[in-house]
């Protein structure tokens, strides 16, 4: 393969950086290549909203490269020589739904890929006859601040989530923050349409594929009626079939018998309690049940 001048990096591609056209946009040059293969990942969909991306690429969805931990997955594309200059060019090109990495090929070669930063959520998959979520957004925060002023929500919390002020000024503000430094994806539950709380994944791992849900709160005219154990199967299924996830886990209040209930229902084993696992606001010590499943165990 003739090796251009300069050259300095080895940079994999799967999308739309093999396009001629998105190639002589960035670089000013056609990249020289060959074949190789991504091991342990595979391709899923991302929708760009980048009106310069769509404008180079010709495309609102682009592939992105998923880890699986699969070694029958893989992903074809091309590997091509670039400058450090141009893999700087590379990195404006990609949306922030992309990080840039370095992984082993099928060839032995190491070099820079592109691959997801987080969760890409289809949001039409989470939702079943009554019950559907919605991802976060500023235009719910009305309903649910309405929704959560019932102190019966609060009982295991040690905040006064009740009070709207605190509610936005504390549980709010900290979703607005891990959702935007990519530790959380909160999700609003809708009940025949109505806003009715809201749940979570969160401490996701993308490297060793484990997450958690929680953050979860249900109005008590919703309780009783199976509603937070069809969210949890919806939540579950997505995250083991859809996202490939090895590990899911349920970090509850130890005295909380209600919400263990509902994990119990699904068939999820206790791992253990942790003993003062977290300091409530009121400066008391709360134990955690543990509850964990695996991919094989929810596929099985």
């Amino acid at each position: 393969m003739l090796i251009e001048k300069n050259t300095s990096e080895n940079l994999f591609s799967y999308g739309t950086l093999q396009q001629e056209s998105v190639q002589l946009k960035n670089f000013g040059r056609l990249l020289n290549g060959k074949s190789d293969n991504l091991l342990a990942y595979e391709l899923r969909d991302c929708l760009i909203t980048d009106n310069e991306v769509i404008k180079t690429s010709g495309k609102t969805v682009h592939p992105i490269a998923c880890y699986t931990a699969n070694k029958e997955d893989s992903v074809q594309g091309m590997v091509f020589e670039v400058t450090s200059e141009e893999l700087a060019r590379a990195d404006l090109y990609e949306v922030d739904d992309y990080k840039r990495v370095k992984c082993q090929l099928q060839s032995g070669v190491d070099a820079w890929v592109y691959v997801q930063s987080g969760l890409n959520i289809d949001i039409k998959k989470l939702q079943d006859q009554d019950i559907r979520l919605a991802l976060f957004d500023e235009i719910h925060i009305p309903e649910l601040v309405k929704k959560a002023q019932d102190k019966r929500i609060w009982m295991y919390h040690g905040e006064r989530f009740e009070d709207p002020e605190i509610f936005k000024s504390i549980r709010i503000a900290k979703a607005k923050r891990d959702i935007e430094n990519k530790m959380r994806y909160v999700f609003v539950i809708y009940y025949k349409d109505e806003i009715v709380g809201e749940t979570s994944y969160y401490n996701v791992n993308l490297k060793h594929l484990t997450l958690n849900i929680g953050y979860t709160w249900l109005h008590p005219d919703c309780w009783g009626k199976g509603i937070n154990q069809k969210v949890k199967n919806l939540l579950l299924t997505y995250a083991f079939n859809d996202l490939k996830f090895k590990r899911i886990a349920f970090s509850i209040d130890s005295e909380n018998t209600q919400s263990r209930a509902a994990i119990e229902k699904l068939n999820i084993p206790l791992e253990g309690i942790l003993k003062n696992h977290i300091i409530r606001p009121d400066l008391t010590s709360r134990d955690s049940a543990i509850y964990a499943i695996t991919n094989d165990m929810w596929l099985s």
